[in-house]
């Protein structure tokens, strides 16, 4: 049969290459014959590039006029002899050293897998002759190795994966072979660890909305940040499915000497609603925080539990839900806020020392622009005080504190845990506002001798 090599290959289509390779080889079935198709039965591919940019109305830009949505639905809808079975009687493909750019934000950090090298045997099955076995791994030693098992579909764009096993080193070095969103957030937060991943799957190639899949993955000895916090997590797991335009998605974690458990829901629709539930328990503070002379600046054991709700279309403004969280055994007076808060007091909180007697009992709601404080309560060595108003996340806080020293507390109202209860006016109120790390901080009424 006759042989066809292309050099310097580019494909345009809206605008942009989509498909480049410094080499083409096509091996033809059988020689060309006039008003008939060319059958193709081997595809060698050197340094592929291959760029799929996700389309505001589904599909990918510049692919998707290549095939018709409703081959995917009706696949009789093809003419005879123009369907890709038709022209390709493929036997095997080559694909050396290839890269491919997945970019879901149309302009944002895409998606890169570099150096690829397959090899597709790819015996056609002549019930269903578009009908393509998969059989691909990827192993990059020691950081990556990707093994895939499925079909693909030619007549009907349409991708099934059987089994996709992921097993590779998390480190910032590797966060552009993962998608986007994932990108931004492991990049945030410095994520490292051992990760594994098995996912099945039916894509169909015009409209990933269309599909379906399963996914159960891990990161293991994981290390990642926030703000000044340096976490780890023995484990954190994830299981999620989508189907029929709708997702769930399971969480678990053991981290900090305690556990976190989550679960989301993604609804098919006008705005996509998504609804999230957590619940953490027993998370040691003072493991999540850098020590100065071995010594964590605050601590306390951590359970807090809510539910967040909103449209995906319409985030930031749809967001809400509500929330507790509740620490016990805490030394919490040196945290950003309550320190400034006993500064402004002249108490000092050197007295509590290495005592872990602090609590905090709060219920919050959620809303697009901040944190509501509906009720928090903080009792420790020096105060007792009730604490309601909006944290945003900016970082900007508009609090008001009823406060007053426990001895004093203690006199008025009996037992701590009853009396901060029912304290409303009776104590002096206090205006918190500003930054949380610099606060500003009046008294409302004007203050009188209740320190003293």
């Amino acid at each position: 049969p006759a042989t066809v090599v292309v050099t310097g290959l580019s494909l345009r289509s809206a605008g942009r290459t989509i498909l480049s390779a410094e080499r083409l080889l096509l091996e033809l079935a059988e020689t060309p014959r006039r008003n008939q198709p060319i059958l193709i039965q081997r595809i060698e591919l050197d340094q592929p590039r291959l760029q799929f940019v996700r389309a505001e109305g589904g599909g990918f830009v510049g692919w998707t006029p290549f095939v018709q949505p409703t081959v995917a639905v009706d696949l009789t809808s093809v003419k005879e002899g123009r369907r890709l079975s038709d022209v390709l009687r493929l036997r095997q493909v080559l694909i050396r050293n290839a890269e491919l750019h997945y970019d879901a934000d149309a302009g944002g950090e895409p998606m890169v897998w570099r150096s690829i090298t397959m090899q597709l045997d790819t015996p056609v099955d002549a019930k269903t002759p578009g009908n393509y076995p998969l059989n691909a791994a990827l192993h990059r030693a020691p950081l990556l190795d990707l093994k895939i098992t499925g079909h693909i579909d030619l007549d009907a764009a349409l991708l099934d994966i059987t089994q996709l096993t992921l097993r590779a080193q998390v480190n910032p070095g590797q966060y552009e072979t993962l998608p986007p969103p994932m990108q931004r957030l492991l990049s945030q937060h410095r994520v490292a660890g051992r990760l594994s991943a098995d996912l099945r799957a039916t894509l169909p190639l015009t409209d990933w909305r269309e599909g379906a899949l399963l996914l159960d993955a891990a990161l293991e000895d994981a290390r990642f940040a926030h703000g000044d916090a340096d976490l780890s997590a023995r484990r954190i797991g994830i299981t999620a499915e989508f189907a029929d335009g709708a997702g769930r998605a399971n969480l678990t974690a053991e981290l900090l000497g305690g556990r976190v458990t989550g679960r989301a829901e993604l609804r098919a629709g006008e705005h996509w609603p998504l609804r999230c539930s957590w619940n953490a328990s027993n998370l040691e503070i003072a493991q999540a925080l850098r020590k100065t002379d071995g010594r964590a600046p605050y601590a306390g054991r951590l359970r807090s539990s809510g539910t967040l709700v909103a449209d995906v279309d319409r985030w930031p403004g749809s967001l809400g839900g509500d929330g507790t969280l509740d620490i016990e055994d805490g030394r919490l007076l040196s945290l950003p806020g309550i320190s400034d808060f006993l500064q402004y007091l002249k108490r000092s909180h050197e007295r509590s020392g290495d005592k872990r007697s602090d609590t905090v009992t709060a219920r919050f709601r959620v809303h697009p622009e901040h944190i509501e404080l509906r009720q928090c309560e903080l009792t420790s060595t020096v105060i007792a005080a009730r604490v309601r108003g909006k944290v945003f996340y900016t970082g900007d806080v508009d609090l008001g504190v009823n406060a007053g020293p426990l001895e004093k507390v203690q006199s008025l109202f009996g037992r701590v845990g009853q009396a901060v209860g029912r304290v409303t006016d009776k104590l002096i109120t206090y205006k918190v506002q500003g930054p949380l790390s610099a606060p500003r901080i009046s008294v409302n009424p004007p203050a009188s001798d209740f320190w003293d």
